[in-house]
């Protein structure tokens, strides 16, 4: 990885970027990342960018839905065509649920 000129970081592959000044590589996927915030400060809307831009690489992702917003994955920007299609555990609009004794 480096820096390319507006000093975002660049790899060989893809990058996955959420504003001007902040983007990761598609090759992210194989690091261990944490998004840290307070509640409301959008962690949740940052992963979900971070694990569109991994789908649309083709890279795979694992999601645990515990507060039910990751199946918007499967809907298009508008909300009305499809989006990923991608299994999801957990949350209302899971395809498994997540109880206190799953396995």
């Amino acid at each position: 990885m480096m820096l390319d000129e507006d000093r975002t970081m660049t790899t060989n592959t893809r990058e996955i970027r959420f504003a001007n000044d902040i983007s990761f590589p598609t090759d992210a996927v194989t690091q261990t990342l944490a998004l840290l915030g307070k509640r409301g400060g959008g962690k949740t809307y940052a992963a979900l960018l971070l694990a569109e831009g991994m789908l649309e690489a083709k890279a795979q992702i694992v999601a645990i839905d515990g507060v039910g917003k990751w199946w918007s994955l499967r809907l298009g920007t508008d909300g009305t065509i499809p989006g990923f299609e991608i299994p999801v555990f957990g949350g209302h609009h899971g395809d498994l649920p997540l109880t206190p004794d799953s396995g």
